[in-house]
């Protein structure tokens, strides 16, 4: 959310996360809780955020995967298995929680390699 000031303060681990993810199996999208879509678009351009967002206004999405407050991260694997749920802001770059991250990609391969 626009207003979360936690979401504020990962955003720019997480940009910079997508940005050295561009060439890897790794798609970022952030949910936005705004209302107004306008304050997203604005917030994106304010931070010189690149990496896709979706807007929902009613909290569908958070209902859905049980959000009890704001920021929250989902790792969600090729196959759409929840892998890692982080609580709070990251340090996305940090090397414990990149490694999670490079672990899930590793599976993956892994997981292409022996079904082929």
């Amino acid at each position: 959310a626009s207003w979360c000031g936690p979401c504020v303060e990962e955003m720019p681990d997480m940009e910079q996360l997508y940005r050295s993810m561009t060439d890897r199996p790794f798609e970022m999208i952030a949910i936005s809780a705004d209302i107004d879509y306008n304050n997203v678009k604005a917030f994106y351009k304010q931070h010189e955020l690149t990496f896709p967002d979706h807007n929902d206004p009613g909290q569908g999405i958070a209902r859905d995967y049980h959000v009890t407050g704001f920021p929250e991260t989902f790792l969600i694997d090729a196959n759409g298995y929840v892998r890692k749920h982080y609580i709070g802001p990251q340090k996305w770059m940090n090397p414990p929680v990149f490694a999670v991250i490079e672990k899930i990609l590793k599976d993956q391969d892994a997981n292409k390699s022996a079904s082929n």
